[in-house]
Order: C-alpha cells, then sequence, then structure tokens
C-alpha cells in the first residue's frame, strides 16, 4: 500500500484539468468546467486512493464555498496514477468544508464526512 502513495505522490504540485458533471445543480451555480487545479497532497483511505486538489477558482455550492476538494476513481480497475500517462479519468469528488490545508483534517474529514457535499467528475493533467 506504501508503494502506491509513493507513486500518487509524484503527482503532487501538478497542475490538472477538471470537469464537473453531476449534480445538475452544481453546473448551474458554477458551470462544469474545465478549470485548472493543483494536486496538493495523495491520500491512502481505507485501501482507496485519493488526492486532494486546490482550486483558485471558489466553488458555490448548497450554499458554502470551497477551494479544496478530493477525489477518488470512480470505476473499479481505474487508477489515479493512470494521470501521469495524461489519460482522462472518471472520478468521484469531495467538496471539503475547509479553509486550509492540513492532512490529518482532512483525513477525518473524508472518514466523517456525512454532508452529501459529492460531485461527479473528470479529470486530467495539464499538458
Amino acid at each position: 500500500m506504501k508503494n502506491k502513495e509513493n507513486d500518487l505522490s509524484s503527482l503532487i504540485n501538478s497542475e490538472c484539468t477538471i470537469y464537473i458533471s453531476d449534480p445538475w445543480e452544481f453546473g448551474t451555480i458554477n458551470g462544469c468546467g474545465p478549470w485548472v487545479v493543483k494536486v496538493i497532497d495523495s491520500l491512502i483511505l481505507e485501501d482507496r486512493e485519493h488526492l486532494v486538489i486546490f482550486s483558485k477558482t471558489k466553488f458555490s455550492y448548497k450554499d458554502l464555498s470551497f477551494n479544496f476538494l478530493s477525489f477518488t476513481n470512480r470505476f473499479v480497475g481505474s487508477e489515479l496514477i493512470r494521470l501521469l500517462n495524461f489519460e482522462d479519468i472518471s472520478i468521484n469528488i469531495k467538496l471539503l468544508k475547509i479553509d486550509s490545508y492540513s492532512q490529518n483534517d482532512v483525513k477525518e474529514y473524508i472518514k466523517n464526512d456525512r454532508s452529501g457535499l459529492g460531485c461527479i467528475g473528470n479529470i486530467q493533467l495539464k499538458k
């Protein structure tokens, strides 16, 4: 498991392009993208790969604002490390209600969050 986390860490500081396709209400408020975001951390939680990203664009949803998001691969067999091959990856996105980044805080937030602040989209490493 540690090797996978080390592999994902090679994505830290990379810029990626994301699109958010669902929920419909999110797109109505923010549009669907593309947005350029920066990978700031990689985590393995409960055997799932997570990348944490920061967006200069502040997203609004359900009367809240977000700059930090975490995401996982959407489909079994898809791996986030394939971003390094410039593949387009389908992702589950969690909007993080945090003002600044702390790895421990984000781990706890992801484990315990039941807010329903999730989206679906795609990500690709920026060329």
